[in-house]
């Protein structure tokens, strides 16, 4: 999500997007960033869908997202586009805490909530050269897109094993306990 707002601005510029509508682009990010986190808390709690289930789908969402920025001109469907990311984004975070009670075991819950985000100070580190890679070599960001959209399948990728091997660790509990 950080990296669409250090590119938003840019990215619009390039997409033909004129300057009296640059600042919409901008302000919305925050909003629909929002949207997105109070609107996944409403939807995981009505239970329409398991937790990792409904993440999933927005990391699908996300990554599609990214890819449709690409292929968008109009300042509409950018904007759009902008929604949809900002909004699937945001709800990623909320989901994110929503499955730490789901699969960690109560009394190494604190744990997990403190080192979730443990990988972003070195992925942080990266994004500025991964920007000025592509937008130096490519003269675009598309290829940063690709790879925000590359990293969103990767990681719901992951968390469809998240249920599995939370099952399997319960069960593997629960045979030890047994043979005991």
């Amino acid at each position: 999500c950080f990296t669409v707002f250090t590119i938003i601005l840019d990215f619009v510029r390039d997409k033909g997007v004129g300057a009296n509508l640059e600042i919409y682009y901008v302000v919305c990010l925050p909003v629909f960033d929002l949207c997105g986190r109070l609107g996944s808390g409403v939807f995981n709690d009505k239970y329409y869908l398991t937790t990792p289930t409904t993440t999933i789908i927005c990391f699908v969402c996300a990554s599609v997202s990214f890819i449709a920025f690409i292929f968008v001109h109009h300042y509409v469907l950018v904007l759009l586009c902008e929604l949809f990311v900002c909004v699937f984004i945001g709800a990623l975070f909320v989901l994110m805490i929503a499955l730490i009670p789901d699969c960690i075991e109560e009394d190494k819950r604190t744990m997990a909530m403190g080192s979730r985000l443990i990988l972003y100070p070195p992925f942080s580190l990266g994004m500025s050269p991964m920007i000025g890679h592509f937008r130096g070599t490519q003269g675009s960001y598309d290829g940063v897109l690709y790879v925000l959209s590359g990293i969103c399948i990767g990681c719901g990728f992951l968390t469809y094993f998240i249920p599995h091997l939370t099952k399997r660790r319960k069960t593997r509990s629960k045979n030890e306990i047994f043979n005991n």
